[in-house]
């Protein structure tokens, strides 16, 4: 994993000729600059991948961590630039930490293959090593299509996690089969 080394080539994201972003054409290769001027930091993994997250709220290294994880669209840039939000978790001393999911904002896509549900072992631990928050409480929220992920985090880790929190959670239908969700619940 890259962090204060030189940049290693990132992989070429395939595309489907489409002229615009948002309707298939290859974005590129980050700019990591865009990251830190914003206020972030990232990590580049040995393949080349990309990973924006943002670290706020407290300072205090033993500190508990909040997991704020964005809907669709989000960035972590957005939970960790709300002062209200920042404001309290420093007066209740717990260090807030958005990582950007895959595909948004600057972190790169998964390479083909890998599953949203790889997202805390492929993304999550190296940020966590980086930070040096590798045995800290983990209390996780999911906003929207962040709640989906938000129950592969728990899943992932277990009983480290001491708070779940699901605002408007969406959860896809593959994560649904993937983690045993039934369809309808109740009748």
């Amino acid at each position: 994993m890259v962090m204060d080394r030189e940049l290693i080539a990132q992989p070429r994201i395939p595309d489907n000729g489409c002229p615009l972003l948002c309707c298939g054409k290859n974005p590129g290769a980050i700019n990591v600059k865009d990251i830190t001027e914003d206020g972030g930091k990232f990590i580049q993994h040995a393949d080349g991948r990309i990973v924006e997250y943002f670290v706020y709220g407290s300072e205090e290294p033993a500190a508990p961590v909040i997991l704020q994880i964005n809907g669709s669209m989000g960035t972590g840039y957005f939970p960790a630039n709300l002062s209200l939000v920042n404001d309290k978790l420093k007066e209740l001393n717990i260090r807030g930490l958005s990582i950007t999911i895959p595909g948004y904002g600057y972190t790169s896509m998964f390479h083909e293959g890998y599953q949203l549900a790889d997202w805390a072992k492929m993304d999550i631990d190296p940020v966590l090593a980086a930070e040096g928050m590798e045995s800290s409480p983990l209390l996780v929220e999911g906003s929207s299509y962040g709640a989906g992920l938000a129950l592969a985090v728990q899943s992932y880790y277990g009983d480290r996690v001491t708070h779940l929190h699901l605002h408007v959670p969406y959860i896809p239908y593959e994560l649904r089969k993937e983690i045993k969700i039934p369809d309808k619940i109740g009748t």
